[in-house]
C-alpha cells in the first residue's frame, strides 16, 4: 500500500509540533497546541476537535474546519464549555455542555449545516449514538441511580433503571448497544440486555454474574 494518503481523503496528523488537516488535498494547520479527539466527517468535507477552554477551567471548546468551495476555512467554534467526549453521526455533533448554573451537563445536538443547537436533555451522564442516529440513547442520574433513555424524533423516553454498565458498539454491520441493569430478582446478579437501532431491547440473560465486555465481538 502506498504510504501516500489519497488526495480525496480526510486526516490529521501531527509533524515537528505542528498539527495539520488535510481534507481532499488542502491542508490547514491548526496553531493552537491544545487540539485533540479529532474526528473527521467525510462526508461533510469536515473535521470535528476541542481545544482547551478559553473560558472554563477543565472544560473544552467544540471546534471544526470544513472545506469550502477549494479551500479550508479559518477554524469556527461550535460552542464553549463542554466535555470533551462527543459523537459525530450523519452530520450532526451531539456532545455534553456544562450546565453551570445547575451544576450538571445538558445534552446537546449541532446540526452545522442549518446552524442550530438544541438541548435534547438536561442533567446528562452520557451520551450513546447508534449507526445513523435513528436511536439515541443517554444516561442520567436520578440520585444513585442511572437510568437509561432513548430519544427518537427528539422526544426523550424512559427505557431502564438501576444501569451498572453500557457499551455502543457502531462499528458493526448492525450498530447496537448492550447494557447490564441491578437484577430484581436475584440480589447481587445483573440482567444483560441488547438494543438495536430498528428494534426494542432483548434480555440475553436474566442471571448475570460477571461481563467480559472487553472479550466481546459483535455477533
Amino acid at each position: 500500500s502506498s504510504s501516500h494518503p489519497a488526495n480525496d481523503s480526510t486526516f490529521v496528523f501531527r509533524s515537528g509540533g505542528e498539527i495539520t488537516v488535510r481534507i481532499d488535498g488542502k491542508e490547514k494547520v491548526i496553531t493552537d497546541l491544545s487540539a485533540g479527539n479529532f474526528k473527521c466527517d467525510e462526508e461533510n468535507n469536515r473535521v470535528i476537535y476541542t481545544v482547551a477552554s478559553s473560558r472554563y477551567d477543565g472544560l473544552y471548546d467544540l471546534c471544526y474546519i470544513e472545506k469550502r468551495r477549494s479551500e479550508l476555512i479559518e477554524p469556527k467554534i461550535i460552542d464553549v464549555g463542554v466535555e470533551d467526549d462527543f459523537s459525530v453521526v450523519s452530520g450532526k455533533i451531539y456532545y455534553l455542555k456544562k450546565n453551570i448554573s445547575a451544576g450538571a451537563n445538558d445534552g446537546c445536538v449541532c446540526d452545522i449545516k442549518s446552524n442550530t443547537i438544541e438541548t435534547f436533555s438536561e442533567n446528562v451522564e452520557s451520551i450513546y449514538v447508534i449507526g445513523s442516529a435513528d436511536k439515541l440513547y443517554f444516561t442520567k442520574m436520578h440520585g444513585n441511580n442511572k437510568v437509561l433513555y432513548a430519544c427518537s424524533e427528539g422526544k426523550p423516553e424512559e427505557i431502564c433503571r438501576d444501569i451498572v454498565n453500557i457499551f455502543c458498539y457502531n462499528n458493526t454491520e448492525k450498530p447496537h448497544i448492550i447494557y447490564e441493569r441491578k437484577s430484581h430478582i436475584n440480589m447481587g446478579m445483573t440482567e444483560l440486555y441488547i438494543a438495536y437501532a430498528e428494534s426494542e431491547p432483548e434480555m440475553i440473560c436474566d442471571n448475570t454474574y460477571h461481563v467480559m465486555f472487553d472479550d466481546y465481538s459483535a455477533g
